[in-house]
């Protein structure tokens, strides 16, 4: 396995063997960033193959400052931000939401972690605003740039996905589905 300063120099130097150990290495990681914005696993999918070759264009202006694995998942966010601009129907007021699509158990197999079952629940905006706040660090004024709303509705849409989190993985609880949590 390479080091991430083994890869980056491989990568600015057009070598195959960095660019194959930059996929092998961070892709899977990539993913699991991608598919908490994208709950379509073909969707998550190209959004990773786009944020690699995004990578892969840019990779002579990395500086060498962070950690690899952090620029790759800002990048991929982004990605998924892109997909989701024209797809998340910014909710207003009291509005009482129902997830944009059936999700199908089935589909998901692939997935055994009963909180990405439970994010895969919540509306895409609450989904959005969570993911941004909770996984990536983003203070509300960054979200609020980044998806052109208010920082009001960051903090709503926020307290509101927290509040169905609890509900689902509760009720799932209370079935069986979810064990370990009090």
């Amino acid at each position: 396995m390479l080091a991430d300063r083994e890869i980056i120099l491989g990568c600015k130097e057009g070598k195959e063997k960095a660019y194959k150990a930059l996929v092998d290495q961070y892709a899977p990681r990539l993913m699991a960033t991608a598919l908490r914005y994208l709950p379509d696993y073909a969707s998550a999918e190209d959004a990773v193959q786009e944020s690699l070759i995004r990578v892969f264009q840019s990779i002579h202006k990395y500086d060498h400052k962070d950690q690899l694995l952090p620029w790759l998942r800002k990048i991929t966010v982004n990605q998924c931000l892109k997909v989701l601009r024209n797809k998340v129907i910014w909710l207003h007021n009291d509005d009482i939401v129902e997830t944009a699509a059936s999700i199908e158990m089935g589909e998901f197999h692939h997935l055994e972690d009963n909180m990405t079952m439970a994010l895969l629940q919540l509306p895409e905006a609450y989904r959005l605003v969570f993911n941004l706040s909770v996984a990536e660090g983003y203070a509300h004024a960054e979200i609020a740039e980044m998806l052109g709303i208010t920082e009001s509705s960051s903090r709503v849409y926020l307290t509101r996905a927290r509040a169905i989190l609890k509900n689902y993985l509760l009720k799932c609880n209370n079935t069986g589905y979810v064990s370990g949590i009090s």
